[in-house]
């Protein structure tokens, strides 16, 4: 299934996303569209999971990415406060 974020990540991986605030280890740290708040962003997992309760708890694989974008998320947090 295709969904808007799957393409969002599809442009950032191809470098047409004028949204992308970096590459990250777990995915990409974007601006939002609306900037509701002045710095308003996303981070998009890469690859594309419905949410971290997804990811397998007895996958090696999986729990490092859950530790990665918890961990991203943390740092980004902290960027744009």
């Amino acid at each position: 299934m295709s969904t808007l974020i799957h393409e969002r990540v599809e442009l950032a991986k191809q470098g047409l996303s004028s949204q992308v605030i970096c590459r990250l280890q777990s995915g990409w740290a974007v601006l939002g569209d609306s900037q509701f708040i002045a710095g308003y962003s996303l981070l998009l997992a890469d690859p594309v999971v419905p949410s971290l309760n997804d990811l397998a708890p007895d996958s090696v694989r999986d729990e490092a990415l859950r530790r990665a974008l918890r961990r991203f998320l943390d740092i980004v947090g902290a960027a744009v406060s």
